[in-house]
Parts: C-alpha cells; structure tokens; sequence
C-alpha cells in the first residue's frame, strides 16, 4: 500500500514552510455559487437577448454574433451594458456578492483551510484565476489582509514576493475593478508583461500546489507555467476524475505529481488537517532540534536573514504562549500545595508541563546569545513582554499562587539561555541585555528588571516543587510517596533546588551553543555569579538594606564553590573587562571597583552562609 499524496503533500509544506504557491481557479468557488468569468459573460447574453425580447438560450454566443456582428466579448459586453466604473462593479457584483437568496456566497471550506494554511505560515503566495474575493476574505477572518496584484500596473509595483508577506495574484482580473477583468479567449491567450513576468518568476522560485483549474481555457497561464525551468520544489495537480489531456501535459513539463480528488473543499481540509496534525506531534516531540538549530545558525550569520531570526523566534514564542493557555496542559482549579505527596505531585508535573513549552524556544535564545548581536536582543525582550502575559494571565478557574507562577518558567528559562550563551562566548552585548531583560518597562531600573526573571518567581514560597521536579530529572522518571512526602517535611528555605533544576534543564537546549558538560557547568555557575553581584550592587546604590538579595539570587554555584574554585570570582571581572564592549558601565555604573566590590560581596555571602564550602 503507497503513501497517500496528500500526505507526501502535507509533509513537504510541513517542512519547508512558505516555498509552496497554490493556484486555484473556478472549482474552488463553485461552491460558493459563483459562476466563471465565460459563464458571466454567457449569462449576460442572455439577459440582453431576454431585455430585447428575444431568446438566446441553447446558443447565446451564437446570437450575440448574429445579432451584432462580432465576436461576443466579455470587455465589450460590459463595457456598453454598464458605462461608469460603478455601473460595472455593480453588475458584476450581482454574480459574485451574496444576496437575500444566495447567502452562500461565502468563503467555501477550501477558502477557509487555505487561510488556515497561511496563517500557519505554511502558504504565503497564491494564484487565482477568479475573480471573486472569497479568498482575500477568508484570509481577512483570520487576521491577514493581504497585497493583491490585479493589474499588470499593480504587478509591476509589487515588492518582491519573499519580502511581501501574503500575496495573492488575479491575472484574469478582480471585480472591484471590472476593467482588469479577462475573460475572453483573445484576453486570455496572453497576459500584459509585467504580469506575466511576475508569474513567471512565482512558477520559478516556488513550488505549486494546483486544484479547482482544468488548464483548457488559460494558455496565457499554462505557458507561464510551462516557462518555469527549475525544480526545486515539486509540482502538485489536484483534479477530479481523470486529467485532461492539456494538463497532463503541464504536470508532464513540471515533472509534477497528480493527486485525485472528490472536490476542492475535501482536498484542502483533508490537506490542512495533516498539515496541523504534523506541527502538533512536533511541538509533543521535538525531534527536529537539529533542523532548528541549523536554521537559526544559517539566520544569524547571514546579515541579511535578520527577519528570518524573528520569524524563527516569533514561531517558538507562540507555540510556547499557546501551550500556556492550553487548558489541557495547564488545567484550571489546581489546588496550592498541602502537606501531601498528591498536591506536591500535581504542581511538579506543572512545572514539568513549562519546562517542555520552553525547550525550543531557550534553543534559538542560546544561539543568538551566541552567534547574535545587540540588534537581535529586542527579538527576545518582545517575547519576554508575550510570555508574561501568557504566564499571568487570569481566568475563571482557580488557579492558587504556587501554581499560577510555575507557567512563568519558559520567561525566566529564556533569559538564562541567552545570558549563559552570551557569557560563555564573550559576547558583551547580549551579556548586558540578558541581565536588563524584562517584560516589564524599560523605565523600570535595572533592579527590578532582574527580579523579573529571577528563580525566586518561578517557585514562590516553597522549594518543595523545585525539589521534586529535580528529583524526578536525576532519576529519569517521576517519584512519589514517601520520597514526595520527606520533600515536604524537610524543606530548607535556601536550598537551590530552582537553579539545580534550572541548570539540569537547560543542558539540553544548550549543547548546540555549549556541548561539553563542564564548559556548560562553569558558564551556567558564572552568569548565576554575575546575577547575584549584579543584584547586590543594584540594592547596594538604591540606599535599601542588601537582605532581600541574598535567598533570590544564591543559586547552585554556593553548593560548588571552594577554595579551588576562587578564582571563579575574581575572574569574571577580569573577563568582564576584556569583552568587547565590556558590559561594566551599564552593569556596575563604569566602575570597575564596584564591580570588584559587588563580586567579593557574593563570596563573603557564600564563606558566612555556607563556611563548610570554603
């Protein structure tokens, strides 16, 4: 038994998102009531045979030349049937906009998926022969308004189509302007130039994906298509019942592939269905993190791919802001934590739930802590501003404060990745930006700016969670019982079971920026270093007491540190120093003195709080 095409068809648009263009003609609109141009302009023969009290049903054409000596046309028709602009949009519309007893003149289901399939990102280009707008308003009711080339001087203007966003071409014309309407036979056996050029260059440079046209009546159309020398992407024909021998022809030129179908609106649900299903299994089971690692790298190196980093960003940020407010992964009413394993049990699989929305979305920040620039920084800090409102947002379950904050994971996960990559690579920029980042103001001062996305914010109140999340990665598998049970009856208010867990997590999303474990372990301890000196200094020179620093900010580092390991202090301000551009003056005010300062704070804070580890 083969691989159904549709499927093949719904893999490839999977994996290569926005390289397909879809071309669709009249059978996508029958649906919808909406006769073709050549049906128009026979059905306006008629009218004009029945207004001069004549009959030309069985044979209007051949009527209309009888009586007026020329070849019927659809340009002259309604040229003389309707003298003004508004005239003609006004009869035209009588064929296309709904009225009382054809309200279904709406978008079909195969307007609806293909706008499913735009939104998703994985169709950004479309031809149609129709002149309807059924299309442009179905992709409008999803949140898109996209550019419209309809003439060849709109062609001609058109930016090109990579950098466009959503574009949908009518070389046969649209009926909001009954001029650039081509039915006829001489009107459609060649386009203007600069539409056909466009044409061409789409056929080029995308794949295609046809349905709903016969390739019988457009031999402009088809000789564009036929134009196109390259191969890069395949060619798909859905048809219904056997090809005709003209478009056999065009997928034998294309090399293409021919897909049988009962109509259009099956075809494209059928087809977004699969596409979905794919993104969905890939979002429970990342296992193309190679692929977008590879992705992002090729982003960030290439100067001129800076908006192919935010697409990347923006696509991980809302899948991870999606799963957050799924209430099948994040269930209202989650009682707060009890003195039982069961409470205990429920609020780790929570945090379990945020650390997997977070995973990819931490990947791409590690590269660009890595491979980026100060540019790229306002990528994450707009994400930062989507993922606290996700985290915080309030509903009519219950949610309890230990449980409610656990969803703030992903935030406080991203600016990790980001700041440990950056660390790590010496990149001083993004070193800087990763400490200020927030979602809150960048009114609010630098302090507060890093309580933001502190780990304190994540596991409010307890370590318990935290302590069994990590519980549960050490041992491969979830625990419970009495072992949940002993969590809850020996909490220690300072443990630093967030950052374990934390630095636990971010091992995997890390290792395409960091792929030896003990590099990752002394970059991780170092930024958590650099967090705490930053936070000490920020209360130092606010004239506030320096208390509330200390349980925030001490993280895994003060179980590790030894007098072997020292020089881990002292040397970070050293390699602070050297970054180009070093990242003192706006961490420590310029002054390197009081970032030796904050630094000897941090130590002292370990040696009196912990005196067995130094």
């Amino acid at each position: 038994m083969s691989i159904d095409e549709t499927t093949g068809l719904a893999f490839a648009l999977n994996s290569q998102p926005g390289v397909f263009a879809v071309l669709i003609g009249s059978g996508v609109s029958r649906a919808a009531d909406i006769p073709t141009g050549w049906g128009m302009t026979l059905n306006l023969v008629e009218r004009l045979a029945a207004a001069e009290g004549a009959e030309a049903a069985g044979n209007p054409e051949g009527w209309y030349e009888a009586q007026y000596e020329e070849p019927v046309g659809f340009s002259t028709l309604i040229e003389r049937l309707a003298p003004t602009p508004s005239d003609r949009r006004a009869l035209v519309g009588t064929y296309i906009e709904p009225l009382p007893d054809q309200a279904n003149r709406t978008p079909t289901t195969a307007h609806r998926r293909l706008a499913a399939l735009a939104k998703r990102g994985s169709v950004k280009v479309f031809v149609t022969t129709n002149f309807d707008r059924l299309l442009e308003q179905a992709l409008s009711d999803v949140g898109i308004e996209p550019l419209v080339v309809a003439t060849d001087a709109q062609a001609k203007g058109a930016p090109a189509l990579q950098h466009a966003g959503v574009v949908v071409l009518k070389p046969h014309g649209d009926y909001l302007d009954p001029s650039s309407m081509r039915v006829t036979e001489a009107e459609l056996a060649g386009y203007p130039e600069e539409m056909t050029r466009l044409l061409e260059r789409t056929f080029e440079d995308y794949g295609l994906i046809v349905a709903g046209w016969s390739g019988d009546w457009d031999p402009a159309l088809s000789a564009a298509m036929e134009a196109s020398r390259s191969r890069r992407y395949p060619f798909y024909f859905a048809a219904r019942g056997a090809l005709s021998d003209r478009a056999r022809q065009i997928v034998a030129s294309r090399q293409g592939i021919s897909i049988a179908i009962n109509d259009a609106d099956g075809f494209f649900a059928d087809l977004d269905d699969k596409v979905a299903a794919l993104a969905e299994f890939e979002r429970q089971h990342p296992l193309d993190d190679q692929v977008l690692a590879a992705r992002t790298k090729q982003a960030l190196t290439q100067a001129t791919n800076s908006l192919e980093v935010d697409e990347i960003f923006t696509e991980e940020t809302t899948a991870v802001v999606e799963s957050l407010v799924d209430s099948e992964l994040f269930p209202q009413g989650i009682p707060g934590l009890e003195n039982d394993a069961a409470s205990l049990r429920t609020l780790a699989d929570l945090g379990h739930s945020s650390l997997q929305a977070s995973s990819r979305l931490c990947l791409v920040a590690a590269l660009i802590g890595t491979y980026g620039e100060g540019g790229h920084a306002a990528i994450i800090e707009r994400a930062l501003g989507r993922l606290h409102r996700a985290g915080t947002r309030r509903s009519d379950g219950l949610w309890t404060r230990s449980a409610a904050h656990l969803r703030l994971w992903p935030l406080a996960a991203t600016v990790y990745a980001m700041g440990v990559a950056s660390l790590s690579r010496g990149n001083g920029t993004l070193l800087e930006r990763a400490l200020a980042m927030s979602p809150l103001s960048e009114r609010i001062d630098l302090q507060n700016r890093l309580d933001a996305s502190n780990l304190a914010a994540v596991f409010p109140g307890t370590t318990a969670v935290a302590q069994a999340i990590d519980l549960d990665l050490h041992e491969g598998a979830k625990v419970g019982g009495d072992r949940l049970q002993g969590l809850l009856s020996n909490q220690g208010g300072r443990d630093p079971a967030p950052s374990l867990v934390m630095c636990e997590f971010l091992r995997g999303p890390l290792r395409h920026a960091l792929p030896d474990r003990e590099d990752y372990d002394e970059a991780f301890d170092d930024f958590e270093v650099l967090r705490a000196a930053v936070a000490w200094d920020g209360y130092q020179h606010r004239d506030e007491e320096t208390g509330p620093w200390l349980p925030h900010y001490m993280g895994r580092f003060q179980r590790s540190h030894t007098r072997q390991t020292e020089r881990a202090f002292a040397g970070l301000v050293g390699r602070l120093e050297r970054m180009d551009p070093t990242p003192i003056p706006s961490l420590f005010g310029g002054s390197v003195d009081r970032c030796e300062a904050a630094f000897a704070a941090v130590e002292k804070a370990v040696a009196e709080t912990f005196p067995w580890r130094l």
